[in-house]
């Protein structure tokens, strides 16, 4: 839905509307010249439905997700172009969700096309950013909160990094202090890229790669320190980031499971007074259920989780309306663990 007002008509000088107001949003919140990779266009949640739009430095990725989108990619291409400068637009129409439209699956560049993955400079971390093979539009910038949480509780310390993509939360780790990482991913594209983005950093010789399943992974490094071992657990942090487990009501329950599992694990692998952060990227996975599940995962290892943090994705950038609930998705809790 665009508007409630039947006699608003839906025309470019409408859209254009809409994307100024988005646009003037983030220049009010964010400083723009010191955070460059930010989600500009927000589809439902910025009242354009189907069309996002991320910044990466000087170039930008559109998607249209939707058939009343594609009415408007031209309008959003000239709207962006003039009032960004950017050097080129990546019009990334290859979502699957765009056969359900039965819409075409499609790239391509708009102005000056990127020659390979950007090296981008945001916040003080230096990212590699892969528009156009990367996942999504080539990067997750809804976090951005989440990595404050390791301020002050990673400084000399060691961290484990699952569900990593390229690394993000590892690198903001060595922002505030840390002494190495553990990064685990499956995919294979995206630990070369983490390993690319360590480099790029300068902290290469104090990350360990690891491309497993991370279930695996944290089934088999956690067996090694259950409380009758009398191991001392190697990490300080530990970092839970997965994919969604559910797009659907209908596999909420095996969802919560998923994240008992890994928490779980992860509490084995956590020394005494090390931290766990934990997160979801579910709508259909409440505050509630997820906040339960790691409760019942942490007294399943015989541990204690004190609640140090909580919060949702970036909101400056990934707004939550009052009338979508589903724009509220992102969610995580931070534990400091007491065994």
């Amino acid at each position: 839905m665009l508007t409630r007002r039947a006699q608003d008509p839906i025309d470019e000088n409408f859209v254009r509307a809409r994307l100024l107001a988005a646009l003037d949003r983030r220049r009010k919140l964010i400083d723009l010249s010191r955070i460059t990779i930010v989600r500009l266009l927000n589809s439902e949640a910025d009242f354009v439905p189907g069309l996002v739009v991320d910044k990466y430095g000087d170039y930008l990725v559109l998607q249209s997700l939707a058939a009343g989108a594609e009415k408007f990619i031209d309008t959003a291409l000239d709207f962006y172009e003039k009032e960004t400068g950017c050097r080129g637009i990546l019009i990334k129409n290859d979502a699957q969700v765009r056969k359900l439209e039965g819409l075409e699956m499609y790239s391509q560049w708009r102005g000056e096309s990127a020659s390979g993955p950007l090296r981008i400079l945001s916040d003080g971390v230096h990212y590699i950013v892969d528009l156009a093979g990367g996942q999504k539009t080539g990067f997750f910038a809804d976090q951005r909160k989440a990595y404050g949480l390791l301020e002050g509780r990673v400084n000399g310390g060691a961290l484990l990094d699952c569900f990593s993509y390229s690394g993000a939360f590892s690198m903001n780790a060595f922002k505030y202090g840390a002494k190495s990482s553990v990064i685990v991913d499956v995919s294979k594209e995206a630990v070369e890229l983490a390993r690319e983005t360590a480099r790029l950093n300068g902290v290469y010789d104090r990350c360990e790669f690891v491309c497993a399943n991370a279930f695996d992974y944290l089934k088999y490094e956690s067996s090694k320190y259950k409380a009758a071992s009398g191991n001392e657990p190697p990490f300080d942090f530990v970092v839970l980031d997965p994919p969604t487990f559910t797009k659907s009501k209908s596999h909420v329950g095996e969802a919560l499971r998923g994240y008992k599992e890994i928490a779980l694990r992860a509490a084995r692998l956590v020394k005494n007074g090390g931290f766990i952060l934990t997160c979801s990227c579910s709508f259909h996975i409440t505050m509630t259920d997820f906040y339960d599940s790691q409760c019942a995962a942490f007294s399943d290892a015989g541990a204690v989780g004190y609640l140090a943090g909580a919060g949702f994705q970036d909101e400056r950038d990934h707004p939550v309306i009052s009338s979508m609930p589903e724009s509220l998705y992102l969610k995580y809790f931070i534990f400091q663990m007491s065994k």
